[in-house]
């Protein structure tokens, strides 16, 4: 059974020292468009397929310094027995905002919500095996190899594999995030 019903949007605004993950507004969406078209190049090669449906998903802006820098989807909910099980996310920053621990942070920020304030029990992160500093973040918030999955899937014209790490609320928070 998947989760549809996250009743009324809320307005969801996660707060570390210099990193501000909220809920995607329209003025966010539009500076959202405007970054990833000028990051297209760096970030073409890691796209990951995700199923937005709205009533299923979870959009965040990653702002640094009140700077709009990335975003984040947590989507694919799923449920068993009436509560909410597990869900995915993907992420994203621009170029010029990688290495900085920016990414770290805000998804950290945002795992720490959905195992808190949503009460999912795993979540779950899809990233192209190349894809090392992605791997690389993931690794640092204590997210643990699951999979490997579609080997031989064809995506943005070539054969491709993916990488499933999971992490659930019952792992340690990392430290030094």
């Amino acid at each position: 059974m998947r989760f549809k019903d996250f009743g009324e949007p809320e307005i969801v605004k996660l707060l570390s020292k210099d990193v501000l993950v909220s809920t995607t507004t329209p003025k966010d969406s539009l500076e959202i468009k405007i970054l990833d078209r000028d990051n297209k190049d760096f970030l073409e090669p890691w796209r990951v397929p995700v199923n937005t449906d709205s009533s299923e998903t979870k959009i965040f802006t990653i702002k640094h310094k009140n700077v709009t820098v990335g975003q984040s989807i947590v989507w694919n909910f799923q449920t068993y027995k009436n509560s909410l099980k597990s869900c995915s996310i993907s992420y994203w920053l621009a170029e010029d905002s990688t290495g900085k621990g920016i990414g770290p942070e805000a998804i950290s920020l945002i795992c720490r919500y959905l195992f808190s304030e949503l009460g999912v029990q795993e979540i779950d992160a899809t990233i192209q095996p190349e894809n090392v500093p992605s791997i690389k973040l993931i690794e640092k918030l204590g997210y643990e190899y699951k999979k490997t999955v579609g080997e031989h899937q064809v995506f943005q014209g070539r054969w491709q594999g993916y990488v499933v790490y999971t992490i659930t609320d019952k792992l340690r928070e990392p430290e030094n995030v």
